[in-house]
């Protein structure tokens, strides 16, 4: 868990594809899409097979598994199954302690109400969690890649309820190649565009950095 950054940029230079998740008035019907993959991109497939391991977790008895994450195995697909057969035991403890961080950090007394995932891969904590009402809007940062799988599934499966948890706010940005200027400095690539996105920099925060090495 990481404190809310002492600045962050302000500029509304960069244009910024995102996705507010709000509630419906009603869950989608729509059929699921044609499973797509990650066009050999490695990073992005690790995400699958950590969404794979959270499907194994899920699908276990009632009272043993830590977790319900009923839209892990169709974020994996089959290529999360192709790596270790999905297993990840790591992830999944990792999972459960990243689900209560968040959790505290929104319902505790300190007025956290925006919860920033970096690199946030297939992760669903924002349309699983009870978050308090009107407590929590959750960031998510990761590679176009990801959301191009995410979307269209979560769009198909997602239920008014779950759409109604938080307010969702998917920020695509593509930290391995920052625009000509942010060459320099990176960071102020993902900043700004989290800033274009909605993010207040003034108001209390929880980063998270799950799983990155």
């Amino acid at each position: 868990v990481i404190p809310t950054p002492s600045s962050c940029p302000t500029s509304k230079a960069s244009r910024v594809h995102i996705r507010h998740r709000r509630p419906h008035s009603h869950a989608t019907n729509a059929s699921m899409p044609a499973e797509q993959t990650c066009g050999g991109d490695g990073v992005a497939a690790t995400a699958r097979w950590i969404a794979a391991a959270r499907a194994l977790e899920h699908e276990r008895r009632d009272g043993d598994r830590m977790f319900n994450d009923r839209f892990a195995r169709t974020l994996a697909g089959e290529e999360g199954f192709q790596f270790r057969g999905g297993s990840a035991p790591i992830a999944v403890s990792r999972t459960r302690f990243f689900d209560d961080a968040a959790l505290a950090a929104v319902e505790g007394g300190e007025g956290v109400t925006q919860v920033v995932s970096m690199a946030v891969g297939m992760c669903t904590r924002a349309v699983r969690l009870s978050f308090p009402p009107e407590r929590g809007t959750c960031f998510e940062l990761d590679k176009p890649v990801i959301f191009d799988i995410k979307e269209p599934i979560l769009d198909t499966m997602l239920t008014l309820r779950e759409r109604a948890l938080c307010r969702r706010v998917v920020v695509p940005v593509d930290f391995e190649r920052p625009p000509p200027h942010h060459v320099t400095d990176p960071s102020g690539h993902w900043a700004e565009l989290l800033v274009n996105a909605g993010f207040d920099p003034a108001l209390p925060s929880m980063w998270m950095l799950e799983g990155l090495t």
